[in-house]
Protein backbone atom coordinates (compact mmCIF):
# COMPACT_ATOMS: atom_id res chain seq x y z
CA UNK A 1 0.00 0.00 0.00
CA UNK A 2 1.60 3.29 -1.06
CA UNK A 3 0.43 6.72 -0.03
CA UNK A 4 -0.32 9.41 -2.55
CA UNK A 5 2.23 12.25 -2.59
CA UNK A 6 5.00 10.31 -0.92
CA UNK A 7 8.53 11.56 -1.54
CA UNK A 8 10.67 9.92 -4.17
CA UNK A 9 12.48 6.90 -2.90
CA UNK A 10 16.24 6.83 -2.69
CA UNK A 11 16.69 10.60 -2.28
CA UNK A 12 17.94 11.70 1.09
CA UNK A 13 18.52 15.32 2.15
CA UNK A 14 22.27 14.76 1.87
CA UNK A 15 22.00 13.74 -1.77
CA UNK A 16 20.11 16.95 -2.58
CA UNK A 17 23.05 19.25 -1.74
CA UNK A 18 24.29 21.70 -4.31
CA UNK A 19 27.15 20.68 -6.55
CA UNK A 20 29.51 23.31 -5.07
CA UNK A 21 29.23 21.74 -1.63
CA UNK A 22 29.84 18.25 -3.04
CA UNK A 23 33.08 19.39 -4.72
CA UNK A 24 34.75 20.66 -1.53
CA UNK A 25 36.64 18.15 0.58
CA UNK A 26 35.08 17.13 3.90
CA UNK A 27 35.82 19.58 6.72
CA UNK A 28 36.49 22.55 4.40
CA UNK A 29 34.14 25.34 3.43
CA UNK A 30 33.46 25.92 -0.26
CA UNK A 31 35.58 28.69 -1.76
CA UNK A 32 33.01 30.75 -3.62
CA UNK A 33 34.13 34.30 -4.34
CA UNK A 34 32.06 37.39 -5.01
CA UNK A 35 33.49 39.90 -7.44
CA UNK A 36 33.35 43.60 -6.61
CA UNK A 37 31.39 45.75 -9.04
CA UNK A 38 33.84 48.38 -10.28
CA UNK A 39 31.03 50.45 -11.82
CA UNK A 40 29.42 51.20 -8.46
CA UNK A 41 27.46 54.42 -8.68
CA UNK A 42 25.90 56.10 -5.62
CA UNK A 43 23.44 58.23 -7.57
CA UNK A 44 19.82 57.19 -7.83
CA UNK A 45 19.10 56.37 -11.44
CA UNK A 46 15.36 56.86 -10.95
CA UNK A 47 15.75 60.65 -10.81
CA UNK A 48 17.75 62.68 -13.29
CA UNK A 49 20.30 65.02 -11.73
CA UNK A 50 18.93 68.09 -13.47
CA UNK A 51 15.46 67.51 -12.02
CA UNK A 52 16.77 67.58 -8.44
CA UNK A 53 18.36 70.99 -8.98
CA UNK A 54 15.12 72.34 -10.44
CA UNK A 55 13.10 71.12 -7.46
CA UNK A 56 15.46 72.85 -5.05
CA UNK A 57 15.25 76.12 -6.94
CA UNK A 58 11.46 75.90 -6.99
CA UNK A 59 11.32 75.29 -3.25
CA UNK A 60 13.62 78.20 -2.46
CA UNK A 61 11.61 80.60 -4.59
CA UNK A 62 8.28 79.50 -3.08
CA UNK A 63 9.53 80.00 0.48
CA UNK A 64 10.03 83.68 -0.19
CA UNK A 65 6.71 84.05 -2.01
CA UNK A 66 4.65 85.69 0.76
CA UNK A 67 1.07 86.81 0.53
CA UNK A 68 0.48 90.48 1.37
CA UNK A 69 -2.90 91.74 2.67
CA UNK A 70 -3.57 95.15 4.25
CA UNK A 71 0.17 95.82 4.28
CA UNK A 72 0.75 92.70 6.43
CA UNK A 73 2.80 89.67 5.35
CA UNK A 74 1.24 86.16 5.60
CA UNK A 75 2.53 82.68 4.85
CA UNK A 76 1.89 81.52 1.30
CA UNK A 77 2.10 77.83 2.29
CA UNK A 78 -1.41 76.36 2.57
CA UNK A 79 -3.04 79.66 1.76
CA UNK A 80 -5.67 80.63 4.33
CA UNK A 81 -4.70 78.13 7.03
CA UNK A 82 -2.53 80.61 8.97
CA UNK A 83 -4.67 83.16 10.79
CA UNK A 84 -1.85 85.43 11.93
CA UNK A 85 0.66 87.33 9.83
CA UNK A 86 4.36 86.49 10.00
CA UNK A 87 5.81 89.98 9.67
CA UNK A 88 8.01 91.85 12.18
CA UNK A 89 5.02 93.44 13.92
CA UNK A 90 3.54 89.99 14.67
CA UNK A 91 6.94 88.62 15.75
CA UNK A 92 7.30 91.49 18.24
CA UNK A 93 3.80 90.83 19.61
CA UNK A 94 4.61 87.15 20.12
CA UNK A 95 7.82 88.05 21.94
CA UNK A 96 5.80 90.03 24.53
CA UNK A 97 3.51 87.12 25.41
Amino acid sequence: MSSVGSPATGLSPRSRRSSSMDQSPPGELPTNTIEVDSDLNDTDSAYPESEAATDGMSLRSSILNYKWENSRRYHAYKDGSYWAPNDEQQQDAEDLM
